[in-house]
């Protein structure tokens, strides 16, 4: 039964695909939660909210949502059937047009942000640590964040698997915390209306598991502050 994987309170991505299940936008995607569960294969989700805005989920729209669950991560694709207002808040109900599939990356909800970052390739310093020394350090924003690892923009670009030193700082208790971490480049793609700028999608090989809870601590505190505030 759908309702022993997805719970009330799950939190979703959701990327607008075509009817033919390819997804549109070159990656965009929404954030939301699980507000309903239904017996038929539909569930109820809060319309997603970007800078303040409510995002409007329109019948016939097709999306694949990926749901953080306590077993994992599990995906399927749906089209949204109606959607309606109850208690001030904005639903969409989703039914699924694919069976629930269980995902094998780590289980990190990440968030949209914008993280002053400063970073440095650091492949050569593997190669021949005494004659080669690490890339200079270049200056960036990540516009996404969770513990298992972040997306910037970079004027650059790098092959797939490239690894780079990433020196940041998240507010933890309304104070600034220093972070330096190492990450993989597991995706690199062209960026929007932005000629010459590459987005790179990368994942944390190296980070102190403190570093690591920091982070997520981060993503769900301003997650919360962000929903509250626009309820």
């Amino acid at each position: 039964m759908l309702e022993k994987i997805i719970k009330v309170g799950n939190k979703i991505e959701l990327r607008r695909i075509t009817a033919g299940g390819r997804e549109t936008n070159s990656g965009k995607y929404y954030v939301s939660s699980v507000c309903e569960v239904y017996d038929d294969n539909r569930i109820g989700i809060m319309m997603p909210i970007e800078h303040g805005q409510i995002i409007s989920l329109e019948p016939d729209e097709r999306y694949k949502l990926c749901f953080y669950t306590e077993n994992g991560l599990f995906q399927c694709k749906t089209v949204i059937k109606e959607r309606f207002k109850k208690d001030r808040l904005y639903i969409a109900v989703c039914k699924f047009t694919s069976d629930l599939e269980k995902l094998q990356r780590r289980q990190f909800f990440r968030i949209g942000c914008l993280i002053n970052i400063k970073y440095r390739l650091v492949d050569c310093m593997k190669r021949d640590p005494e004659t080669e020394l690490p890339g200079p350090w270049r200056s960036a924003t990540a516009i996404d964040i969770s513990g298992g690892g972040m997306r910037f923009n970079s004027d650059e670009y790098r092959s797939n698997d490239s690894k780079y030193e990433i020196e940041f700082d998240i507010p933890i208790n309304n104070l600034m915390s220093h972070l330096k971490v190492v990450g993989r480049i597991v995706y690199i793609s062209d960026t929007v209306n932005r000629s010459g700028m590459f987005e790179y999608r990368l994942e944390f090989t190296v980070i102190e598991p403190k570093q690591r809870e920091m982070i997520v601590r981060f993503v769900f505190d301003e997650e919360r502050k962000r929903r509250s505030k626009d309820i």
